[in-house]
């Protein structure tokens, strides 16, 4: 009886620490929000990496920071933590990362990410769009030419005739 006692008690008392550490991380967030919103963006980036040091599992931390990292021109910055959220699965985020890649001049390592994005959406018309301007900066005009048809066919956007 003892015993099972205390196996309670400590079943317990892991939950209240699991939600109390889940409960701070999602307070730090929208702190970070707050600072952000009041344009500290420097204050806002520290309470997020006060968040990711909480519960570095989770995705929504680096998103944010990943953003105003982005908006503050520290692409690097924003690019390790683009890449962190895909490697928790968050695939969504090939997207983004792959547009700035392709904004800042990295259109060949862009290529990847965005093809990647597509198994995840490929529904998505202005992806297949960045795609074949990407190609086409690169003089690829049988890869984007074969990119506008698959877009083509799987969205049925008329933007993708058009090229």
């Amino acid at each position: 009886m003892r015993k099972t006692v205390g196996i309670v008690v400590c079943v317990l008392a892991l939950i209240l620490l699991v939600s109390c550490t889940d409960n701070r991380y999602e307070r730090k967030v929208n702190e970070a929000q707050n600072l952000y919103n009041e344009g500290k963006n420097v204050a806002a980036i520290h309470t997020l990496s006060e968040a990711i040091y909480l519960d570095s599992n989770r995705y929504e931390a680096y998103a944010v920071r990943g953003n105003l990292y982005r908006q503050l021109g520290k692409y690097d910055l924003a690019i390790s933590d683009y890449i962190k959220i895909i490697q928790k699965g968050v695939l969504y985020y090939n997207y983004p990362l792959g547009i700035l890649l392709a904004d800042i001049g990295r259109g060949k390592e862009a290529v990847k990410y965005l093809e990647d994005y597509i198994k995840y959406d490929d529904k998505n018309a202005e992806v297949y769009i960045l795609l074949a301007k990407i190609y086409m900066n690169f003089d690829d005009y049988k890869s984007a030419e074969e990119i506008k048809k698959i877009g083509y066919e799987a969205t049925g956007d008329e933007r993708l005739n058009k090229y």
